[in-house]
Parts: C-alpha cells; sequence; structure tokens
C-alpha cells in the first residue's frame, strides 16, 4: 500500500508514511488468528510476547517521531 501511495498516486513521502498505519486492519486479524492457535496449542511465551510488544511499540512511536525530521531523501 505505501508503494503504491508513492509511484502511482505521488503522494509525498511523510504522507505516504502517515497512511501506512492503515496497512494495520489487515494486519492484526491475521496476527490475532496465528496468536490464538499458539495460545491454544500451549506453544506461546507470554514473558516473550511482552517484551516484544514493549520494543514494537516503543519502536513504532520512536520511528513515527524521527519521520518528521528525516529528509524526503533517506525516507525512500
Amino acid at each position: 500500500m505505501l508503494s503504491y501511495s508513492l509511484f502511482k498516486v505521488s503522494v509525498p513521502i511523510h504522507a505516504a508514511l502517515a497512511t501506512s498505519p492503515v496497512a494495520m486492519a489487515f494486519i492484526i486479524p491475521i496476527a490475532l488468528g496465528g496468536g490464538i492457535g499458539y495460545i491454544t496449542g500451549g506453544f506461546l511465551d507470554f514473558m516473550l510476547l511482552l517484551q516484544v510488544l514493549i520494543g514494537t511499540m516503543c519502536g513504532a512511536y520512536i520511528g513515527a517521531k524521527f519521520t518528521n525530521f528525516a529528509p524526503e531523501l533517506c525516507l525512500r
């Protein structure tokens, strides 16, 4: 979706990156389905899940903040 926004519609890179969370609407249900499979099978490590979630949320927040300061050439 991001590459479509950049090349087919000619959206500025900062606007295209801001719309990428729309893709999460497709990713979250798939991840939940896989997670339910692991939980029911007894293969889920809850401590590892917590660590990954914390790291992912911090990284996403910091990355979104730095995107505002990065030049367009660097973001491509």
